[in-house]
């Protein structure tokens, strides 16, 4: 309902090929769900919008589509939720950040002021 999802926010962080503009014509779309909100159903409500954008994206036409999205690039691929929090996207990079830095690596999770 509309009421369901007043406050809802909903963030399609796009990876890969797409996120790094090096899209081809074999490319897919690799994406992340991100979301906030202030109702209680805020979680569940972005899952139901990212899960309709998806078939929507990927739903034949009188053209096919031009690349196929792909959601399961996510930290826990496909056994994991299909839209996290931010606060919860967040905590899962700054952790591998952790783990690529104790290799070597300079990689730096930016953070913002948002509390989700």
């Amino acid at each position: 309902t509309v009421d369901a999802s007043r406050g809802t926010e909903l963030a399609v962080i796009s990876m890969g090929k797409c996120g790094a503009r090096e899209l081809n014509y074999v490319s897919d779309v690799d994406v992340i769900y991100v979301c906030s909100g202030e109702s209680p159903q805020f979680l569940d409500t972005a899952t139901k919008i990212a899960q309709r954008l998806a078939l929507v994206i990927n739903e034949s036409g009188i053209e096919p589509g031009l690349w196929e999205v792909d959601p399961n690039l996510r930290p826990e691929g496909k056994s994991g939720a299909l839209v996290r929090t931010v606060g919860s996207l967040r905590c899962k990079l700054r952790s591998a950040s952790e783990r690529f830095s104790d290799k070597g690596s300079n990689l730096t999770v930016l953070t913002d002021r948002s509390p989700n």
